[in-house]
């Protein structure tokens, strides 16, 4: 049995570690030993079972609850975050170390520290050259293989200078956890909208990445071309920042019948929310391949986007999506306009045909393969 410890910053409910949760669910704990080190305390911790967790946020929580022990006086002059870890690879004894995402530097850094194979998974797109040259050389030095999860980031990672094993290999979701457990009609009335609106749904976190403010500018656009178009953002912290912004923006220019930013919803209603779309509006300019194009498609939901990263290779065809032509709100409104007036030439099953081939039944023998090749290259 191969006993894997994977590394990702909080196990929450991003992309990129949805995806991770997926992959730990799905793996067959009689082959794998699976360890989870997060640095902070995500929804999904503690959510399978057979799973170890070690978290950070946990450890320091404890440390600081008994912080004159002799240890921990010891302990104030080292790096705890360090010391936690190298503690936990130690107790571990992994035969891989599994890096979910390029946005903990710090931990590839430091698993450079061990001769243990060592696999980099990388969602982001344009993000990873925001790295200083001495992260970058570790990653271009120090990691045996990566995994990516489209061409773009492909492309990407090879002009930073990484010349090991690479492979795409997009994403992919359990499907059948695809499931609507509320009415309709009873989520329009909580939003206030009505049955005869077109509703545009985008989901994600309230960042430049995921673009809210576009989003904000395509919707004040295109009411003005069909007042029964409605818009729907899900996820999100609209507490601060440029999620608080968009929110008192929209209240501000009197579009809060039009435009709703629900912020984040229970993994028990979000599919509810998500099948409230007459069509989905992705307004990011840089992701690599979105998980939820996956799950809108396969509630049979045609898509508008940029053409950008993944996005391109999953509308593969007309009758699942519209492309817009070029990388400004004004061609992505006019990709979106095109889509409203065409909405019968898209075919539901055909977009949930296309999300089939993203499921996680399919992708998880295909990623065995490449975590059991790195094994036993090594060992």
């Amino acid at each position: 049995m191969k006993h894997i410890l994977f590394i990702t910053p909080k196990l929450g409910r991003s992309g990129s570690e949805f995806y991770l949760h997926n992959i730990i669910s799905s793996l067959d704990k009689s082959k794998y030993k699976v360890s989870v080190y997060s640095i902070q305390n995500g929804d999904f911790i503690g959510s399978i079972p057979n799973v170890q967790y070690y978290v950070l946020e946990s450890y320091l929580a404890k440390q600081r609850q008994t912080i004159y022990s002799l240890k921990n006086k010891f302990l104030k002059k080292t790096n705890l975050e360090k010391y936690y870890f190298l503690e936990v690879v130690d107790k571990c004894k992994p035969d891989l170390l599994y890096i979910n995402t390029l946005a903990i530097p710090s931990y590839i850094e430091l698993a450079s520290l061990y001769n243990i194979p060592k696999l980099l998974h990388v969602h982001e797109l344009e993000q990873a050259v925001f790295h200083n040259k001495q992260q970058n050389d570790h990653i271009c030095n120090d990691i045996d293989k990566i995994i990516t999860c489209s061409d773009a980031n492909k492309k990407v990672i090879r002009t930073l200078g990484y010349k090991g094993v690479l492979t795409v290999l997009a994403p992919a979701i359990d499907l059948n956890s695809i499931q609507i457990k509320k009415e309709r009609s009873e989520i329009l009335n909580e939003l206030e909208f009505k049955e005869t609106d077109f509703i545009w749904v985008m989901s994600g976190s309230t960042d430049m990445n995921k673009n809210p403010l576009d989003f904000l500018d395509c919707a004040m656009r295109m009411i003005n071309f069909n007042d029964t178009f409605r818009f729907l953002w899900i996820g999100g912290d609209f507490n601060s920042g440029i999620g608080l912004y968009v929110k008192k923006r929209t209240e501000e220019l009197g579009l809060s019948d039009y435009i709703k930013w629900v912020g984040h919803i229970n993994s028990n209603e979000f599919y509810c929310y998500l099948n409230l779309a007459n069509c989905f509006l992705l307004t990011s300019q840089r992701d690599s391949f979105p998980l939820v194009m996956i799950q809108n498609a396969f509630l049979g939901k045609p898509i508008v986007s940029y053409n950008s990263g993944g996005v391109k290779d999953f509308i593969n065809k007309p009758t699942v999506g519209v492309l817009a032509t070029e990388m400004h709100t004004k061609s992505l409104i006019s990709a979106a306009l095109e889509a409203h007036e065409n909405i019968s030439s898209f075919n539901s099953e055909e977009c949930k045909a296309r999300a089939l081939m993203f499921d996680m039944k399919l992708h998880i023998i295909k990623w065995e393969q490449e975590v059991n090749d790195i094994i036993q290259t090594h060992y």
